[in-house]
Formats: C-alpha cells, structure tokens, sequence
C-alpha cells in the first residue's frame, strides 16, 4: 500500500470519534480534538516524522496561536505548500479559527474531507461548509505523497 493510500485509510478510521478537548484516542469510546488526532496521523504513516510530531505535540496549542506562519515553519520538513486550485487527496488544510490556524482538514477527494467537527462534537467525513472554505488559510501536500505519485 502507497503512503497516500495508507494516509487515507488511517483518516477514514478516525471518522466517528467524539470530540473530547485535549483528547488523541480514535474510535467512538474514545475522543480527539482537531490537533492531537492529526499528530498521531503523521506519527502513524508519515516517514522520519518523530521530531516535527513531538514539536507539535508538546506545543500543541501555541504552535497555532503564535502565527499563521508558525504551521508553516512546523511543516515545512516534511510538506510543501500548494494552492487551493491544486488540492489533492492527501492533502492537508489548515482553516483559520480566532485569527489562528488551527484546524487542520484532510482532502479525500470529491470535494470531501475529514475534520473535527466541533459543533457535531466527533470526526466527520463531508464537504466543508462553506464558511469554512473562506477560512482556509494554507493548502499542504507531504512531499513523501507527492515523490510517491
């Protein structure tokens, strides 16, 4: 199985849980937040990982309310920025939440993603409202995915 393909299916298995604030446990006795199921994402499938994971672990929440900048700075060694008209399954957005980016959003394709869903409290599987769209505020696409393709 291709990383993609890997990525893809590791997203699809975290549909359904519950939102649980400061959470990182997927199935639906379990509970994430929009942060901490994403860092066990990458640890899961992304290779050479380990450091850009705990660097986002341990500074999960000020990572993302420093600056918009800052996600760039913390993904640039292992994604590369792409725009929202090149969006690819795999790919990850990060929506903008109180002037921050915080929210990160995979594309699965057809114009559906996976995300946490605060107001429906668990991860959902869907096409982003469309005031979620205008939030978008970075596109990213793992270079392992794209040497791969």
């Amino acid at each position: 199985m291709s990383i993609l393909e890997t990525w893809l299916a590791e997203a699809e298995s975290w549909v359904g849980t519950p939102y649980v604030t400061e959470g990182c446990t997927k199935g639906f006795k379990g509970g994430s937040d929009c942060g901490h199921w994403f860092i066990k994402m990458i640890l899961a499938v992304i290779p050479n990982s380990e450091n850009v994971a705990f660097v986002m672990d341990i500074s999960h929440v000020q990572y993302f309310k420093k600056n918009v900048s800052v996600v760039d700075k913390v993904m640039s060694p292992l994604a590369f920025q792409v725009t929202l008209k090149e969006i690819q399954p795999g790919d990850v957005v990060f929506l903008e939440y109180r002037r921050i980016s915080s929210q990160p959003c995979i594309y699965v394709g057809d114009d559906h993603f996976i995300y946490c869903d605060t107001s429906m409290r668990e991860m959902v599987k869907r096409p982003l409202p469309g005031n979620y769209i205008e939030r978008i505020v970075h596109v990213f696409r793992f270079k392992c995915i794209a040497e791969e393709q």
